[in-house]
């Protein structure tokens, strides 16, 4: 499923604003797995493969 621009634009907005309780690392997990998004999809129904990486 593709993102409108708009939803994009508006979920870096959001990470941008700190999350009560939580400190910076959670803020980066948020955005490594937007990009880990971005970057590989999130399966589903795309007919696109998509390289697998190894787990941490």
């Amino acid at each position: 499923m593709d993102a409108p621009a708009k939803q994009i634009a508006d979920l870096a907005a959001n990470l941008c604003v700190p999350v009560p309780g939580e400190g910076v690392a959670y803020s980066q997990r948020m955005v490594a797995l937007l990009i880990d998004g971005l970057r590989y999809g999130a399966g589903g129904q795309s007919t696109a493969t998509s390289p697998r990486r190894n787990s941490m």
